[in-house]
């Protein structure tokens, strides 16, 4: 008997790739409201429209499948209009991080050789300083809507497929000048399950979008939540007062704040008198908050702190399924696997460690990235 052969019309339809679900989500969702900044709303069925608009006009400049863009803008409603649009494509959305100096950005640009640079008017004059390499230019504001005006709204074709490249996100780590790492669609997939799974969120949970979006803590809670049809609140960097707000008024799933957030806002909450209307999670990296702080502010919020371990590379994964329960001051912080992963602990020999013993994280599982764009050397060592 031949060997069983997979249908190339079969593997298709059991992909699934970012784009194809949020399409979904917004025939779902038509009428809710999808995200948020200031007084600027936008439901479901809005920001697919203009997300259509947006990958039309690539089409129309030339871009496809494959391609690379890269981003340089703060948190705003168009940061994420525009990964959803390169998704839709599959072409990959390069986040730049405007806190870099300027040879560091130069290189992060470098090492993806954009065809298109898109930036806010806020941070577009580093475009003027550094060798971006790309051949045109797109500002956020008046030609970035006269691009959506001028375009169709139709869907575009749907070109990606699951491995495709949807972001690259730069990490550094240890090795210098910042590495560019690819997530997939079936990355982003993933990660947004497993955050289903070990956290106890619901649909109609909002998100505070405060973290910058060139970074995962932020990215993918954003497309945690948008793919459950729930609201994202787009915030310009972390804001003690109107954050404060959003807990009185706002029904939340996860409340990402750090060790450098938590005494300006629990001092805001104080000053304010702040009733929390409801909160699943809060927190990140207990190691490196007081823990004397995690209890005053699971307290304070009615909500068990988050106690992760996870990375760029992999997503929450491997270690943050664990919750600190509120008013308990812990006496470990010991993680838990998260879900669908397999996690050895190994020596530099890639050799099990005995039980008690410390070692070097290996991890297996589909949220894992696809490697360091252009950096095959590394990838060789970290894919072992």
């Amino acid at each position: 008997m031949a060997a069983f052969q997979i249908d190339p019309l079969a593997a298709a339809a059991s992909s699934l790739t970012i784009g194809g679900w949020f399409r979904t989500q917004a025939r779902l969702f038509a009428d809710c409201v999808a995200l948020q900044q200031g007084e600027q709303q936008l439901t479901y069925r809005q920001l697919n429209e203009r997300v259509n608009r947006l990958a039309q006009w690539f089409l129309a400049q030339g871009l496809g499948h494959n391609d690379c863009i890269a981003l340089l803008s703060e948190n705003r409603l168009e940061y994420i209009e525009i990964e959803l649009a390169a998704a839709k494509l599959g072409i990959v959305t390069a986040c730049q991080n405007w806190r870099q100096a300027d040879p560091e950005l130069a290189h992060c640009l470098q090492v993806v050789s954009p065809k298109l640079v898109i930036a806010s008017e806020r941070h577009a004059p580093a475009l003027g300083r550094v060798d971006h390499g790309a051949k045109q230019i797109l500002l956020l504001g008046e030609q970035y809507e006269r691009a959506l005006a001028q375009a169709s709204a139709d869907e575009p074709p749907d070109l990606a497929h699951p491995e495709d490249g949807l972001i690259v996100l730069y990490t550094s780590g240890t090795t210098g000048l910042p590495k560019g790492a690819v997530i997939s669609h079936r990355a982003m997939v993933a990660r947004v399950m497993i955050n289903w799974l070990d956290r106890p969120l619901a649909q109609d949970d909002a998100y505070l979008a405060f973290g910058p979006m060139f970074h995962m803590g932020s990215t993918d809670y954003v497309y945690t939540t948008l793919l459950r049809g729930g609201k994202v609140f787009v915030i310009d960097g972390f804001q003690d007062a109107e954050i404060a707000r959003f807990i009185a008024t706002e029904k939340l799933g996860w409340l990402h704040v750090n060790s450098a957030m938590v005494d300006r806002l629990m001092q805001q909450m104080q000053k304010d008198g702040t009733r929390v209307k409801g909160m699943k999670v809060v927190g990140v990296m207990a190691d490196l908050i007081p823990r004397h702080q995690i209890a005053e502010l699971t307290t304070l919020l009615g909500a068990p702190y988050a106690n992760t371990f996870g990375s760029t590379e992999t997503g929450s994964v491997p270690a943050s399924k664990g919750l600190i329960p509120v008013g308990v001051i812990p006496d470990r912080l010991s993680k838990v696997q998260s879900s669908f992963c397999e996690v050895r602990l190994v020596d530099e020999d890639d050799r099990d460690v005995p039980d008690g013993e410390p070692g070097e994280v290996a991890v297996r599982g589909p949220s894992l990235f696809s490697g360091y764009w252009g950096a095959h050397e590394i990838n060789k060592e970290v894919f072992r």
